[in-house]
């Protein structure tokens, strides 16, 4: 796979990181802090809201991260995506956008890798 391949699915990545994370962020947490009341009287506690806005934070630094360290960045995206479908912060959902995400960052970090350990001058491609 050559470096402008690997270039485009890098931006598709950070541009559809972004979108997820403005959606995350817009839809997640502004909710939860500008109307908390509302999620308390549906039965969360104080713990479960403070547990959803800090994996929701990490989850959006971790997009940011993956913008410098993908491979970093990837594993923390699929890694928070986890704990937030275990803790059943999606609201029983299953949202795509962050897997998709983390996913693409690795493969880019991985092809890149594999790049970068080529000996110039050789091609592997038959």
């Amino acid at each position: 796979m050559n470096r402008l391949v690997i270039n485009v699915i890098r931006w598709v990545a950070r541009i559809l990181g972004f979108l997820v994370g403005l959606i995350l962020l817009v839809f997640g947490i502004l909710s939860r802090i500008l109307h908390p009341s509302d999620y308390l009287q549906m039965g969360e506690t104080h713990l479960e809201v403070y547990l959803f806005l800090v994996l929701w934070i990490l989850l959006l630094a971790s997009f940011i991260i993956a913008w410098s360290r993908e491979a970093i960045g990837g594993v923390m995206i699929l890694g928070f995506y986890v704990v937030c479908m275990a803790f059943r912060l999606f609201d029983g959902e299953l949202i795509w956008g962050p897997p998709i995400v983390g996913l693409l960052h690795l493969f880019c970090w991985w092809q890149s890798r594999k790049l970068t350990s080529q000996a110039p001058g050789k091609n592997v491609s038959k």
